[in-house]
């Protein structure tokens, strides 16, 4: 990667990273809690697992607090390029990032006072559920000081720069070149899901299926500066959603068509990549694309018939009508009718 790409990476993007601990309510079973005449077989060959101190569901909002931030910074940034907790955000959308993320601390401890709060009535409640195994779990309870250290929320912002230390420098450049890739890689899985929850064996979609498609079109915006790939699909995007009228009724026909074949590029990372640095050299445009790749632009037209009128004096015709049943058609010509291919 070039000085200036790593240059306008530094200067236009942060990173974050999440610090979340999780207790899972379980301490490690021993052979002891299971009575002196269990017959175990030895440590090289298995290994006892772990015994629940408290009801799992007390601990669900955790976890799906966690989601909620990880799903934020994958909506926003590029994750896993330095570790698995941290992503990428552009500048532009840092505060919005940060905002959020503090809402989301302040519920996480909010979250956490409240199970602390009724801990012990809920050790009871669990023990006197499980009495047979009393002293199994008495015997590996944790005190509510020791269950709020392994229970936490937090994050860290910071941004890129130089060093004086050739080694890092060169550490970090091999990192972030595969920041491209890892944008357009991100956006095929949200693209490929889409089609798959909101497209896939219908004829027509509604304005709530085209969210994804809008929060791709952001994430990919937020990184139009260190991407010069990332503008030329803003623009397509652009250009499909404008083109769906605004009326409230169900999107068909032509628009639907369009936003199916955006989709199938999406979702091929190489051949999107490959598709946005000819557009900028001016080789190709999304209607060639199309086109390229058997998706018209122009739904195929009904056959039209010409009513001839005539009069009922000029023809005498007795006609006997026989029902006919209609013909189901396979499942798999209703996928080629509706579906374009996606190109993964």
């Amino acid at each position: 990667m070039t000085t200036d790409k790593i240059q306008k990476i530094e200067e236009a993007c942060v990173a974050i990273s999440l610090q979340i601990s999780l207790w899972g309510g379980r301490r490690k079973l021993n052979p002891e809690d299971l009575g002196s005449e269990a017959k175990l077989p030895p440590d090289k060959l298995a290994s006892l697992g772990s015994k629940k101190i408290c009801d799992p569901n007390e601990l669900k909002i955790f976890n799906t607090i966690k989601t909620r931030a990880e799903n934020l910074l994958k909506r926003v940034g590029i994750g896993n390029l330095f570790a698995k907790s941290c992503f990428v955000i552009p500048n532009c959308r840092i505060q919005e990032v940060i905002a959020e993320l503090v809402t989301i601390r302040n519920d996480f401890n909010q979250a956490r006072d409240q199970f602390l709060k009724n801990y012990d009535k809920r050790l009871e409640e669990w023990i006197v559920e499980n009495d047979e195994w009393r002293s199994l779990i008495e015997g590996s309870l944790l005190s509510k000081e020791e269950v709020r250290n392994k229970i936490g929320f937090d994050f860290t912002a910071f941004a890129f720069g130089q060093t004086t230390i050739p080694e890092l420098d060169n550490e970090f450049s091999k990192t972030v070149s595969g920041l491209n890739s890892r944008l357009f890689f991100e956006i095929s899985v949200a693209a490929k899901d889409s089609f798959e929850r909101s497209f896939e064996y219908r004829d027509s979609v509604t304005d709530k299926s085209l969210g994804p498609l809008r929060v791709i079109r952001e994430k990919l915006k937020g990184f139009t500066i260190c991407s010069v790939e990332a503008q030329p699909i803003v623009d397509d995007i652009d250009a499909v959603l404008s083109s769906i009228p605004q009326n409230g009724q169900p999107i068909t026909g032509s628009p639907l068509f369009a936003l199916r074949a955006l989709l199938a590029l999406l979702s091929a990372p190489t051949k999107a990549l490959e598709y946005a640095r000819k557009k900028l050299a001016g080789t190709s445009s999304f209607s060639d694309w199309r086109e390229e790749n058997g998706l018209p632009c122009i739904e195929p037209q009904q056959q039209q018939t010409t009513l001839i009128p005539i009069q009922p004096s000029q023809v005498k015709v007795e006609i006997k009508v026989k029902k006919r049943q209609k013909k189901a058609v396979p499942v798999q010509r209703q996928e080629q009718m509706l579906l374009p291919p996606l190109l993964f």
